[in-house]
């Protein structure tokens, strides 16, 4: 059972959420907790709940919007967006406990949309399975299909060759990119860093991204059209998705991406030797394990390509950002990267091991800048006396 509780109360606000997970053996005196209805929320209104918030310009930006929900409201709080209710959770106890009894078919929300999207717009290319998106047992099924071959350092590892010279090459990109100043606008040169290394792992080759072929573009664009529009569809509920005047050309994007994609996938796939045991990358694995026939390896590689021209592109943004602005931090982990392997030297899997500064580098710049502005849960489970709902919606706030 999962038991979310108050322990502390002050002006009217909660300052503290607890969550704990009780058997129905347990002997000890649980916490009692609050009902649901006490749980604190902004001015609603019937139908669009809070929606109406996320129309004032100022509450534009996601996460500082939340951020001043959280001043307001304390670390847990409710909002409600088109009939949905999501508890908001703010602290990293409580999230770390409550993703930590996740289960292994987690349900997240919002996906649902993209899911209809799939099956009943792009059934040529998923058929029956969603892919990555998909939820509870399907997503089960997908993810042991594809979990022992993309859980292990060696399938990125495999082309560290490859993507050190992609890196050389988006270092060459941007060093002549720079104004008379030095300063060089970088963030399209990320995404096209990124799709071309992520290509490397799940392509075995690079699409050309750095040197500009016509389909990185496309990709590129319209991977930024999507995103522009997947937040608004996410707290849509299905039956309204497809009445939205975004959602025909979010679709477009989507499509498009998958033809280039599907292209590119068959173009590799056409390479593979499913007799040579030496190929180590992500596709040939795939590819020996489920036959050229399956859609296991084009649903993996496509969603894995698509959704790293956004994340992994922009978490090199950040990082990139980061350093810039902290120029003692930069030149600590240059002569840490130089103590390793040189001036001019190559990157090798122990090499990279033993670079626990540039580890720290990034976890702190996503300490500080999240990818993302959090995830979603849906509770599974409820409890006898518990004040959250069973099927009740989480949003992790990375504020």
């Amino acid at each position: 059972m999962l038991q979310l509780g108050y322990t502390g109360l002050v002006k009217s606000q909660y300052t503290r959420a607890q969550v704990t997970m009780a058997s129905e053996n347990l002997n000890h005196q649980l916490p009692t907790p609050k009902p649901w209805e006490e749980v604190p929320q902004p001015p609603s209104y019937p139908i669009i709940g809070n929606s109406h918030l996320l129309l004032k310009k100022e509450n534009n930006i996601i996460h500082k919007f939340h951020g001043k929900l959280k001043k307001i409201y304390g670390p847990l709080y409710k909002t409600t967006m088109i009939g949905d209710t999501f508890l908001n959770v703010h602290s990293p106890e409580d999230v770390k406990t409550l993703l930590s009894n996740d289960g292994s078919r987690p349900i997240i929300p919002g996906f649902d949309a993209f899911i209809h999207m799939r099956k009943v717009h792009q059934s040529e290319f998923f058929g029956d399975n969603s892919g990555l998106i998909s939820q509870g047992e399907e997503w089960y099924r997908f993810r042991q299909a594809v979990q022992q071959d993309m859980m292990k350092p060696k399938s990125a590892l495999y082309y560290l060759d490859e993507i050190e010279q992609v890196a050389v090459e988006f270092t060459d990109k941007v060093a002549a990119a720079r104004d008379a100043q030095g300063n060089v606008k970088f963030g399209n040169v990320c995404n096209e860093f990124a799709l071309d290394s992520i290509a490397c792992i799940f392509l075995g080759r690079k699409i050309g991204a750095l040197a500009g072929s016509e389909d990185a573009k496309v990709l590129i664009g319209n991977m930024q059209e999507f995103m522009k529009y997947a937040l608004p569809l996410i707290y849509c509920p299905v039956s309204l998705g497809h009445w939205m005047p975004f959602y025909k050309k979010l679709l477009k994007a989507s499509t498009d991406n998958m033809n280039i994609l599907t292209r590119q996938i068959g173009i590799s796939l056409e390479t593979i030797d499913l007799e040579d045991v030496t190929d180590e990358s992500v596709l040939a694995k795939l590819v020996r394990k489920h036959g050229k026939d399956s859609k296991v390896p084009v649903i993996m590689a496509m969603d894995a390509i698509g959704a790293g021209i956004d994340t992994t592109g922009n978490t090199a943004k950040l990082l990139l950002y980061h350093l810039a602005k902290h120029p003692d931090k930069q030149e600590k982990l240059y002569q840490e990267i130089v103590s390793l392997i040189g001036i001019d030297g190559n990157l090798t899997p122990a090499s990279i091991m033993k670079m626990s500064y540039l580890k720290a580098c990034q976890t702190e710049s996503q300490r500080m800048l999240p990818v993302t502005f959090g995830i979603f849960r849906q509770t599974q489970v409820k409890g006898h006396g518990l004040f959250v709902p069973k099927l009740t919606f989480h949003m992790v706030r990375f504020t």
